[in-house]
């Protein structure tokens, strides 16, 4: 049967006119003590002429071994480079799930204060449902003048005990004529809020305000801290 080997190599063996020859592939590797069979006459020649072409091979044969292990260890850097990309990207994400989960048990937590409290309530996916008279594009700031940026926002209807939840708070809609106090909830997941009193001096003409928030920074973790966070 015939055997496809991976590597041959030639080295000169401890006589002269000795010579090894080594067969390899995987892991198997066979070495042999040959001797060439050449004419006397040619032989001096022929020594020669091995010696030129095996440098030709010893260098060739170096310069693959040098450019085997430069794409080894590009790849090896390439793979190192994914594993950090991915394990960056794992951190991200278990970060990212954790604020998610946070944000969520503190838009829940302010539902059942108000639902404790017998509230209604209603949410902006129903539209038809929302209070109605003024509509405005709403603008956050803190009591420092700086930008407040909210995932969510619940506006406080007093005269009716309803609670509207707002997905996107930079579109306000609500009743002028009630009493009003908007609750929210920036991404730091702080709670912050307009009280009745600051709600009313938005022009009833207008179809944009800026509103300055009062930033909560303590966290609260019961529907009575929020009550009393709120002043409620």
């Amino acid at each position: 049967a015939r055997t496809a080997w991976e590597k041959i190599d030639i080295e000169r063996g401890n006589k002269e006119g000795t010579y090894f020859i080594s067969l390899s592939k995987k892991d198997e590797t066979h070495r042999f003590a040959c001797i060439p069979v050449i004419a006397s006459n040619d032989y001096k020649g022929a020594v020669k002429e091995y010696e030129r072409l095996h440098q030709i091979y010893k260098a060739k044969e170096e310069s693959r071994h040098q450019q085997d292990a430069k794409k080894q260890r590009q790849m090896e850097a390439k793979q190192e480079k994914f594993e950090k990309e991915q394990l960056i990207n794992q951190r991200i994400a278990e970060q990212a799930r954790k604020r998610a989960s946070a944000l969520y048990e503190t838009e829940n937590l302010v539902f059942r204060t108000f639902q404790v409290t017998n509230f209604g309530i209603w949410n902006s996916d129903a539209p038809n449902l929302l209070p109605q008279g003024q509509m405005i594009a709403a603008n956050y700031v803190d009591e420092n003048g700086t930008a407040v940026k909210m995932t969510k926002a619940f506006l406080v209807e007093k005269n009716k005990n309803a609670l509207f939840a707002y997905q996107n708070p930079s579109s306000l809609q609500f009743n002028p004529d009630s009493d009003n106090m908007l609750i929210g909830i920036t991404v730091e997941n702080l709670i912050c809020f307009v009280n009745y009193t600051n709600f009313k001096f938005i022009d009833r003409k207008s179809k944009s305000h800026t509103l300055q928030l009062k930033v909560i920074n303590e966290k609260a973790k019961s529907s009575d801290d929020i009550l009393q966070l709120l002043h409620i």
